[in-house]
């Protein structure tokens, strides 16, 4: 194949690349116009943010990990008679033109979809103030046998557990974003990729935006009533914190800040129903459930200690990570049966996402649709 061949055929998979995606980049771009739109209307700041720090952290840091664990495995499984060489080819094979095209397209619009996610999230109390509070904690006692569900979990706590729950969910953002840049370097072709993505991005403006402006409410730890059934536990977190700081209290009092002084920050803002935490610590157990039970359990370990921390640190009530899951079980399947109409994706999928060597070749299992 000659220099022209190699360039025209090169075009036509990205143009297949770009094709597979067509769904997810007319959400993405009809919710960055209409953010974008709303904003030019309304006279207020929008902008898109580039600087993802966090983003690149986390993607080198899965880069880091997906090489040593591949190389791990070929020395001590594979044990081929040269192994650096047999390692690099893996690589190679594995980073198909399709592959990292897919990956960067999905990276590549990262900055617009938090910029209109951003904005709309900073509107909510404008558009529905906060007033589903008093509701909430009312609807968590009575289904929490008489009291508030943090009551339940506090003579478990000691502020060693205190402190282990505030950083693993002050982690959550690092573990998405690696359970992201994973989906978003998976096969591009395959419906179980495409479902995931969809139900990512559906979950954080049907969930995220319109469902947490609906039911607008600050939260346990913003609690705006005088008869304040969180006030023991914001006080156990403020004792705790004077002596082993955490990050929830002064990342509460940040966020409290830029919205009573309406500073504008990708990510920022006040919202407490449903919970996005909870949410997608559960979409990412519910992916490893369709694709393997057993390393689907570390996933529902984590959703479960994210669910415990967005109540015992004064994020949320239990009811909003109830109806976050039950929104991304929705959604999910909404998502499964758009892809299933999707002729140009393939219901093959990997169940890992390993490498998989036999006789020096690298090659991918095939596994039947996901339910």
């Amino acid at each position: 194949m000659d220099a022209e061949q190699c360039k025209t055929d090169a075009i036509r998979r990205l143009l297949h690349v770009l094709r597979l995606h067509r769904w997810l980049l007319l959400f993405i771009a009809v919710y960055f116009l209409t953010a974008w739109l709303t904003a030019l209307a309304l006279q207020l700041e929008f902008k898109v943010s580039g600087r993802l720090h966090g983003m690149r952290t986390s993607g080198m840091a899965l880069v880091c990990w997906a090489i040593g664990g591949y190389s791990i495995y070929v020395l001590y499984v594979v044990r081929p008679p040269r192994p650096t060489i047999h390692i690099m080819r893996g690589i190679q094979n594995f980073l198909t033109l399709e592959r990292v095209a897919g990956g960067l397209l999905i990276l590549s619009t990262a900055p617009f979809f938090l910029a209109a996610f951003s904005f709309y999230k900073r509107l909510i109390p404008t558009i529905n103030p906060f007033g589903w509070d008093l509701q909430f904690a009312a609807w968590d006692e009575a289904l929490h046998f008489g009291a508030q569900p943090w009551e339940h979990l506090q003579p478990l706590m000691s502020p060693s557990m205190t402190r282990l729950i505030d950083l693993n969910y002050m982690l959550w953002f690092q573990v998405i974003l690696c359970g992201l840049l994973w989906y978003a370097f998976y096969l591009p072709n395959s419906r179980f990729r495409m479902q995931f993505l969809l139900t990512f991005l559906l979950s954080w403006i049907l969930l995220g935006n319109l469902a947490a402006t609906a039911l607008s409410s600050a939260g346990p730890c913003y609690y705006p009533y005088t008869d304040n059934p969180f006030a023991s536990l914001m006080n156990y977190l403020a004792e705790i914190n004077r002596h082993h700081q955490l990050y929830a209290i002064p990342t509460q009092d940040i966020l409290w800040r830029m919205y009573k002084n309406s500073i504008p920050y990708i990510g920022g803002g006040v919202s407490a129903m449903p919970s996005m935490h909870v949410a997608i610590a559960y979409l990412l157990w519910l992916a490893a459930w369709k694709q393997n039970r057993v390393l689907s359990v570390p996933f529902a370990a984590y959703a479960i200690f994210i669910m415990i921390g967005s109540v015992h640190l004064g994020w949320h009530y239990a009811l909003d990570g109830y109806v976050a899951i039950l929104g991304v079980w929705c959604i999910w399947h909404v998502a499964g049966w758009i892809v299933c109409r999707d002729a140009w994706l393939e219901d093959s999928h990997v169940a890992t996402g390993t490498m998989h060597i036999q006789h020096h070749q690298v090659a991918e299992p095939r596994f039947a649709p996901v339910a």
